[in-house]
């Protein structure tokens, strides 16, 4: 969601060129979404191209899961995006999201080399290039208290959508009918006093302090309801919900289960910004947070909002529309979890600000109109004008490496990521080649459909590879290894008729190329055999 917010932000700004190049999912069950924006929004993000591969790039911004600081090819400088929540992982269940052994390989210091013809490892000179933003200071806080260099990380926040996310218009009719159908959408009734939290419902979400805080509001007042959003489709919130749930005693758990509303299923902008409009209250007592979008989309829809003293959320929050729960630094006393130290909001003091929250009227009211004035300057226009300064600024301070010392090029980079088996990242990476970097660079972007050829053979993606080497060939016809690799793959796959006619093409088609005539030869010696066979099976 960010990367697409920064896409349409630049694609307003006419002083940015922008491309981009998608990368493979973490998991192979997540799938493009293409419900969330409106159509128009989502035609201008589908319109950005990759770049062709004789572009050179000034920066790279790259989100994704697990970190990569690998360096960009084309690009003078490459930007990862990392976040880290807790204020020390533990070595189980949540350790493996801070990515800090791989963040460590950053260089803390830029080493220049004697002279320009000097050598010098190429990975350490290519990582010189690489730096880090995350955003809030407590995320960047805690990666440099892991061992990052703080001159490497630079923090900017994330932004919100203020023309969609806008506080309720109690004078337009539509906006009535719109939150009188979202209240009855999920069970509740114009007169319920609703509290809404949005989150994946994991441990560090808070959920089960959120249900105990919100059991001693409900016995005081009836017409309390607590609205929960998850993310079935990319979390599996519903077994996390389940589960914080079950942590919860029971007599507390039997007496809010019908004030509770959850639902995972994937909203739009639009249905989530109805969300908030239906809401009176937004509550988050996180245990562990990198910035927390859904406060700063509640802020500018005008909600007031009651979160964890201490965390990154100090940092774009004010008390004009936002009271703090108590907390302190510490292991939270959870059994049958692998506990890291985080944050420990006091669940009766959650209590107590939700129980003033239904009673405060008037702080409710000035809550909205503070906190939508508040969020005008975390507009998506004007955070990408501080990545903007921030790239600028360090384009200025580090310099392009000398020429003779400049990072690996395209083939250099495909052969990295084959040797570190990163195969689907190759497919991706040779799928979106353009076209029109075809020209200058036919016998890289060559090599590189071979390579994601012969990775998605490894990873048994027989179409995918076979339409890679059609594409090769295209590109170099006169290379016979191409069609001799496409042949071998065919073989593999059991299409030995196939491949036996493709390795025939080869040897007439490159009478030097011998290992094509072998091959023929072990394989028409193998289907002579399987032929054989066959007639000995049918006698």
């Amino acid at each position: 969601m960010v990367t697409q917010h920064l896409l349409l932000a630049a694609l307003r700004n006419p002083q940015i060129e922008v491309y981009f190049r998608d990368r493979p999912y973490f998991k192979k069950s997540w799938q493009v979404s293409n419900s969330i924006f409106n159509p128009e929004d989502r035609n201008q993000i589908n319109s950005v191209n990759a770049p062709p591969f004789d572009k050179q790039i000034d920066i790279t911004l790259r989100f994704s899961f697990p970190s990569d600081t690998t360096p960009a090819f084309q690009s003078r400088q490459t930007w990862v995006y990392v976040v880290h929540e807790f204020p020390q992982p533990s070595q189980g269940l949540f350790s493996f999201w801070s990515d800090i052994e791989i963040l460590r390989e950053l260089p803390r210091q830029r080493q220049h080399p004697a002279n320009e013809t000097e050598a010098a490892p190429s990975s350490t000179l290519d990582m010189q290039q690489v730096f880090i933003t995350s955003p809030s200071q407590w995320a960047a806080s805690l990666l440099q208290r892991q061992g990052l260099d703080k001159e490497r990380i630079a923090v900017v926040p994330h932004g919100v959508d203020n023309k969609l996310f806008r506080p309720l218009d109690r004078q337009s009719a539509n906006d009535l009918e719109r939150r009188s159908l979202t209240r009855a959408r999920h069970g509740l009734q114009e007169n319920d006093f609703v509290f809404t939290n949005v989150s994946g419902m994991f441990f560090n979400k808070g959920i089960d302090i959120l249900a105990s805080a919100f059991y001693q509001v409900a016995r005081q007042h009836e017409n309390a309801h607590l609205l929960l959003k998850g993310s079935d489709d990319l979390y599996h919130s519903m077994e996390s919900f389940d589960y914080e749930l079950s942590r919860v005693p029971q007599i507390e758990r039997d007496f809010i289960k019908s004030r509770m509303h959850y639902f995972g299923y994937t909203l739009d902008n639009e249905g989530m910004a109805d969300i908030y409009r239906a809401s009176d209250v937004y509550i988050s007592p996180y245990r562990a947070e990198g910035f927390n979008i859904p406060v700063l989309e509640a802020i500018a829809s005008g909600l007031p909002v009651i979160c964890t003293a201490g965390g990154p959320t100090e940092e774009f929050t004010n008390s004009d529309f936002c009271w703090t729960i108590k907390s302190e630094i510490g292991t939270p006393d959870v059994t049958n979890l692998d506990s890291p130290i985080s944050l420990m909001p006091d669940k009766e003091h959650c209590a107590a600000l939700m129980l003033a929250a239904v009673d405060d009227e008037h702080w409710r009211q000035h809550a909205r109109a503070c906190g939508q004035q508040w969020a005008q300057r975390y507009t998506w226009d004007i955070i990408l004008q501080q990545y903007k300064e921030v790239f600028t600024n360090h384009l200025d301070r580090y310099p392009d490496l000398p020429p003779t010392l400049a990072r690996s090029g395209l083939e250099d980079y495909t052969k990295q990521l084959f040797d570190a088996k990163r195969y689907q990242e190759l497919i991706t990476l040779a799928d979106s080649s353009p076209p029109d970097s075809y020209n200058n660079n036919a016998g890289s972007i060559a090599n590189l459909k071979l390579y994601a050829a012969i990775s998605a053979s490894l990873i048994r993606e027989f179409e995918v590879a076979d339409k890679l080497y059609m594409e090769a060939i295209d590109l170099q016809p006169q290379n016979p290894t191409i069609p001799y690799n496409r042949a071998l793959m065919l073989a593999n796959s059991g299409q030995r008729e196939t491949a036996a006619h493709a390795l025939r093409e080869v040897a007439e088609n490159f009478p030097d190329f011998q290992e094509a005539r072998e091959g023929l030869q072990k394989l028409e010696i193998i289907l002579s055999d399987n032929s054989d066979q066959t007639q000995a099976d049918k006698t």
